[in-house]
């Protein structure tokens, strides 16, 4: 089962919307497949069980564990989260966000919004 998220902008900075048929309550064992995005449109895909603390390291500037994001500056924000109950379906979604045909719809999915309008 996979929870959806879309992102909107908040005050704080982003604020994730689940949406779809069955909605599951994020726990411990949940994995995120998250795609961040920097000023100059770079896209970093990543999956992870903790994004709050995960988007804290890309924009970081002295942790190392990052190296994409720190190659490209940021500050990189959160566009689109997506969660899994485990860790191989969020790697098989991370993988297939990864290739080109998914990096094209993320783009397209970014020019026209969560809704898809």
């Amino acid at each position: 089962m996979v929870e959806h998220a879309a992102v909107n902008p908040s005050a704080d900075g982003f604020q994730v919307r689940t949406h779809g048929r069955d909605k599951v309550l994020q726990s411990a064992s949940q994995y995120t497949v998250y795609v961040l995005l920097n000023a100059v449109g770079k896209i970093y895909i990543g999956q992870t069980t903790r994004l709050a603390a995960r988007l804290v390291q890309h924009n970081d500037s002295e942790y190392r564990g990052t190296l994409h994001t720190k190659r490209h500056p940021g500050p990189w924000r959160l566009v689109h989260a997506e969660q899994f109950p485990t860790r191989r379906e969020a790697m098989r979604r991370e993988r297939e966000l990864k290739t080109s045909r998914g990096r094209f719809r993320i783009r397209k999915m970014l020019e026209v919004g969560p809704g898809g309008n």
